[in-house]
């Protein structure tokens, strides 16, 4: 099984604890394409005009790696790239794998996250792939994700729709404070956006940028993998690389009816 190992932070801790879990998978064979640099709340874009520079790193730090790259184009790329570069070479790869980021994807956090979206690009290119973080900045307690990583991958391998990526997200706590998994939604999670006048003149204007958390406790009643990831469950996310809405498809359809009337 060939597995591509992506992110959107280059080479961190939760890259060798991804690639260090996943080796314990007998017949996995790893590779690597990461940014060169910090790439966070990229979402899911690409570099349409410029060039690419893909620069190959020395994989022997890695446990079971076999190739390793750094990539000058955002998460996105690494993956598109990633996938281009082996597939060239005649490798096809089984499945994409993201992270292990340093802080939670959760709630709305997941549109804008590059983490998130390197795994979405490998459903868009027809491969099983899965999205994996861990609720802190630093320290994190790896041990409570490390064993669940390759089970999960195994499980998915042959099982998991293509067009379905899995959003991992652990809580920040030691593995015997986690109470589980939970299975859950896209939910609870909101900002306040502050802009801020720095400076200016009559056609130029300077805004600093910063963000309010709504506090946790006035958004406890909503069901989602933020509530469930605050509790102190891992949480899985199973997010549609397809972003149609077969529903509104049809009452859409409806619609147009109306209009030829």
């Amino acid at each position: 099984m060939n597995i591509l190992i992506v992110n959107d932070d280059g080479i961190t801790e939760g890259l060798y604890e991804l690639a260090n879990a996943l080796a314990s998978i007998e017949d996995a064979e790893l590779f690597v394409v990461v940014p060169d640099s910090e790439r966070s709340a990229a979402s899911h874009s690409m570099s349409y005009r410029d060039t690419l520079t893909v620069e190959r790193i020395d994989a022997g730090d890695f446990v079971r790696v076999k190739e390793a790259y750094t990539c000058s184009g955002t998460p996105a790329d690494c993956t598109k790239i990633g996938v281009a570069m082996l597939r060239q070479r005649g490798i096809s790869v089984d499945m994409v794998c993201s992270g292990i980021n340093l802080g939670a994807n959760l709630g709305i956090d997941t549109h804008y996250s590059g983490t998130v979206s390197a795994a979405v690009e490998g459903s868009l290119l027809g491969i099983r792939s899965l999205a994996f973080s861990v609720n802190v900045s630093r320290g994190a307690h790896f041990d409570s994700i490390r064993p669940l990583i390759p089970a999960l991958v195994t499980k998915c391998r042959h099982r998991q729709p293509v067009s379905i990526v899995l959003n991992v997200n652990c809580p920040d706590l030691p593995a015997e404070e986690v109470k589980g998994i939970k299975v859950t939604k896209v939910r609870g999670r909101r900002y306040r956006e502050l802009y801020t006048l720095q400076e200016g003149t009559e056609s130029r204007f300077v805004y600093g940028i910063s963000a309010e958390v709504f506090p946790m406790e006035t958004l406890a009643h909503i069901d989602g993998d933020v509530k469930y990831n605050a509790e102190g469950w891992i949480t899985i996310t199973p997010v549609e690389s397809d972003n149609s809405t077969e529903k509104m498809v049809k009452e859409l359809t409806e619609w147009v009816r109306e209009f030829k009337k």
